[in-house]
């Protein structure tokens, strides 16, 4: 009888740590790119164009065969060009740039499937320009973003073939935030200064929005 209670401990004991094997050394990559533009007519001559740009590629190294580590970069550009009568435009252009480094634990539960625990920081910095015309006169104003943030969130992933992963995770479990902002009128001495914590949990409000869905490539070790 204690084998067989011995054996029932095994089994569930390799349910969570059989499979969460990945060899010691292997890479995996990461990112999106994206791309969009678009055009609203409103009543003649109103219109609104928007432009904006995203690239964020990562790479990760299995330190541990069950414990992956890396770092990303970030670049966003986004313009907004909105016209209207009597020569009314505004435009508005910002840029935003973050480095990030991240853990990512795996917990086997099944062949391929893994329970993941994901830890990470990062660093951005972001800046801006608004300008608008009314006719009359130009007024403008430039504005400067730093932050760091650290999140925590659970996740699983499952191992298509060898060379792919599917993520799906819990985007802000735990997310802990510091930003400071700056902006400033290029006619006159006004700025505005603001310094902002923040402590958010989807413990209590978890919707479709805060799931991240994507792909990675895993790379296998040669030889």
């Amino acid at each position: 009888m204690k084998k067989f209670y011995a054996s029932l401990v095994s089994i569930f004991l390799l349910s969570f740590i059989g499979y969460s094997q990945f060899q010691k050394g292997q890479k995996v990559l990461g990112g999106n790119v994206g791309f969009s533009t678009g055009k609203i007519d409103y009543t003649v001559p109103n219109q609104s164009r928007q432009t904006s740009f995203s690239i964020n590629p990562s790479i990760g190294w299995f330190c541990k065969p069950n414990v992956l580590a890396g770092f990303g970069v970030s670049y966003g550009f986004n313009n907004l060009k909105n016209s209207g009568t009597n020569s009314q435009r505004n435009e508005s252009k910002s840029q935003n740039m973050a480095v990030n480094a991240f853990s990512q634990k795996f917990l086997g539960v099944a062949n391929k499937l893994f329970f993941t625990i994901n830890s990470g920081a990062s660093i951005n910095y972001s800046f801006g320009k608004n300008e608008s015309f009314n006719g009359s006169s130009d007024i403008s104003s430039k504005s400067n973003i730093y932050g760091v943030n650290v999140n925590l969130a659970p996740g699983l992933s499952y191992r298509i073939g060898n060379h792919f992963l599917f993520d799906a995770y819990l985007s802000n479990l735990v997310n802990i935030g510091y930003t400071h902002s700056q902006t400033k009128g290029s006619n006159s001495s006004e700025k505005s200064v603001s310094n902002n914590f923040n402590l958010s949990s989807s413990l209590s409000n978890t919707s479709l929005g805060n799931i991240g869905l994507g792909f990675r490539w895993l790379i296998p070790n040669k030889g």
